[in-house]
């Protein structure tokens, strides 16, 4: 399956200590990515996906395309940005 771009979630993991943050951000991972990566008609599956924890920003995501196009459908955006909220509440 060719992928159409990388989705960057930049995960603010604020006060987290250290040694839990891998954790944290395998749960964000396990909130956000399909039960199937391979099921071609979930849209998600046509992006890598690429996390990487941060502490002086907010949590965001950055979507690098590699088709020449600009930008996601903005309903997937806005689930993706949903699920992290959810995840960042549950802390």
């Amino acid at each position: 399956m060719n992928k159409v771009g990388i989705l960057v979630f930049y995960v603010n993991i604020g006060n987290i200590a250290p040694e839990e943050v891998d954790g944290y951000i395998e749960s964000v991972q396990d909130a956000v990515k399909p039960k199937d990566r391979m099921n071609e008609a979930d849209p998600i599956n046509l992006w890598d996906l690429l996390f990487i924890p941060v502490r002086e920003t907010e949590t965001y995501i950055q979507v690098v395309r590699n088709d020449g196009k600009s930008g996601m459908d903005e309903i997937l955006l806005s689930e993706l940005k949903e699920k992290l909220n959810e995840t960042k509440d549950n802390l």
